[in-house]
């Protein structure tokens, strides 16, 4: 006894309509890549217009920093010169405790009572002058 399919008598499916679904995907997978791609590629240009746009600032920055530096540099040095010449000219000053005086700030408040050392100072500088 030979037994029947039962599948025999079924209808094959057509291959037509899977192929126009995988072209259907394919299409939209297509275009969701190129989308991603265009998005991918504005984003990058984005990227590079900031990166140039900080550089250009750290650049000017640097600039501006540099001539900061260097008016900083010079005036250090001028003040130096007038600190050199000061302290040239002390030093041809008879009275010692009149040097001492000139560098020792009086008016510079601390937490300590300075007021005996400052009197000692003034009294030794007017001793010495009269010498």
């Amino acid at each position: 006894m030979a037994e029947e399919d039962p599948f025999a008598a079924a209808p094959t499916a057509s291959a037509a309509p899977v192929e126009d679904e995988f072209k259907f995907t394919r299409e939209w997978n297509q275009k969701f890549r190129e989308r991603c791609e265009a998005k991918d590629k504005e984003a990058l240009d984005k990227k590079k217009e900031v990166m140039k746009e900080a550089q250009e600032e750290l650049q000017k920055w640097r600039e501006e920093r540099a001539k900061k530096l260097e008016a900083k540099a010079e005036m250090n040095r001028q003040e130096e010169e007038k600190l050199i010449e000061g302290n040239k000219e002390d030093m041809t000053c008879a009275n010692p405790w009149e040097r001492v005086n000139k560098l020792v700030d009086m008016n510079a408040e601390t937490s300590h009572n300075m007021s005996r050392m400052k009197q000692v100072m003034i009294r030794m500088k007017g001793d010495a002058a009269k010498m």
